[in-house]
C-alpha cells in the first residue's frame, strides 16, 4: 500500500507563475524528445494535399516548432532537408542547452535553437511554411494555449500548414480519473521523485484493490496501470503530475482554432478504425452534413484520448 501523505495546502497557482513552474520542471526532469514521423514536411504536404492544400515543397521550407523540448525533432528533419531551414523554441533553458550541444556536434547549421516564453518571442520571427507544437497544447494554462494558436496563425505563410497535438474527450476522462486521484494522493509532496514514487504506488493500489463494480472499475486501473508500467518517470511525472492538464473536445479544439483565424484540414493519422467503421455506422455519419461534427462521433465511437490536427489560415481552399 503507497504511503498516505500529510495535510498540505492546496498547490494552486497563478497563470505567470504557473508558466514558470512548468519550465523549471522541465528544467528539473527534462522530456526525452525524439524525431516524430508524422510532423515532417514531406508528410505534412502529403496530407494537405489529398485535402486540397498545396503547400510549399519541402526541399527549402521553413519551419517553426513551439515547444520543441532538447529539439531531436527538428535535428532530425534538419538532417533529412539540408536545404531547409528550422527554428525551435521551448522555456526550458536547460533542454535548449542540451540540444545546442547535440546541434553542434552534429554540424547542422540550419536550426536554429531558442529559449524563451512564447509570450516573448518577437512578431519578426517571420512567416513560416510549416509551425508544429506536438505535446504542448494540452499542457499548459488556457490563455497559453490560446496563444499558442495565436503564434500558429501570425507565423504561418499563406500556403502554410500547421501541426498541433493535444489530449482529447471522451477517452482522457479515464486518464482524468486517475490524474486527480494522483495529485489528491501527492498533494503535500514537493520533490518530483518523491511524487513520481507515490503516484506510481497509487496506480498499483488501486489496480490491485479498487471495487470490481460488475467488472468495469477496477479493469480501468489494470489498464491504466499496465500502461503506465513501461513508460519512463519523465513520461509519468509531465504527463500525469504536471500543474495543468487540458483535454478538449475535438469540437471545442475546432471552434478555438477558429477563432483564431485558422482553419481545420485534417487528422495527420490515418487509423484502421476511423476507415472501417461498419456499414451501419458509416451510414448513420453520413447523413450528418458537417465533418467536424461526424468526426467528434467517431471519437465518441472510440473513446479518443489523442488528435494530431493539421490546421490553414482560414479562408484556404
Amino acid at each position: 500500500m503507497p504511503d498516505l501523505p500529510r495535510d498540505g495546502p492546496s498547490r494552486e497557482v497563478p497563470v505567470e507563475a504557473a508558466r514558470a513552474s512548468s519550465a523549471s520542471s522541465y528544467d528539473e526532469i527534462p522530456y526525452e524528445s525524439q524525431a516524430i514521423a508524422d510532423t515532417h514536411p514531406s508528410h505534412l504536404r502529403m496530407i494537405g494535399s489529398l485535402y486540397g492544400v498545396e503547400a510549399v515543397e519541402p526541399a527549402h521550407c521553413r519551419v517553426l516548432e513551439l515547444g520543441c523540448a532538447r529539439g531531436d525533432n527538428v535535428m532530425a528533419m534538419a538532417a533529412s532537408l539540408p536545404g531547409a531551414s528550422f527554428l525551435g523554441i521551448d522555456a526550458s533553458s536547460r533542454q535548449i542547452a542540451d540540444g545546442e550541444r547535440c546541434r553542434r556536434a552534429a554540424g547542422l547549421d540550419n536550426v536554429r535553437l531558442l529559449a524563451a516564453d512564447f509570450g516573448s518571442l518577437p512578431e519578426d520571427l517571420g512567416e513560416c511554411d510549416y509551425v508544429i507544437c506536438h505535446g504542448v497544447y494540452s499542457w499548459v494554462p488556457a490563455p497559453v494555449a490560446e496563444l499558442i494558436l495565436r503564434l500558429c496563425r501570425r507565423h504561418l505563410a499563406p500556403a502554410g500548414l500547421a501541426f498541433v497535438s493535444y489530449n482529447t474527450y471522451p477517452g482522457w476522462h479515464r486518464k482524468a480519473m486517475l490524474r486527480e486521484m494522483m495529485a489528491f494522493h501527492v498533494r503535500a509532496l514537493e520533490e518530483p521523485a518523491e511524487r513520481i514514487e507515490q503516484a506510481r504506488g497509487l496506480v498499483a493500489f488501486l489496480a490491485r484493490f479498487a471495487k470490481e463494480d460488475e467488472g468495469t472499475y477496477r479493469a480501468v486501473f489494470e489498464k491504466l496501470a499496465l500502461h503506465l508500467s513501461g513508460q519512463e518517470d519523465y513520461y509519468f511525472f509531465h504527463e500525469y503530475l504536471e500543474e495543468h492538464t487540458r483535454p478538449v473536445y475535438f469540437t471545442e479544439f475546432v471552434e478555438r482554432a477558429t477563432a483564431a483565424g485558422l482553419a481545420y484540414v485534417a487528422s495527420t493519422q490515418f487509423t484502421v478504425w476511423d476507415n472501417n467503421l461498419p456499414a451501419e455506422v458509416s451510414e448513420s455519419l453520413a447523413t450528418l452534413g458537417d465533418r467536424i461534427v461526424r468526426e467528434q462521433y467517431v471519437d465518441f465511437l472510440c473513446a479518443r484520448m489523442f488528435r494530431r490536427s493539421l490546421l490553414a489560415r482560414e479562408g484556404t481552399a
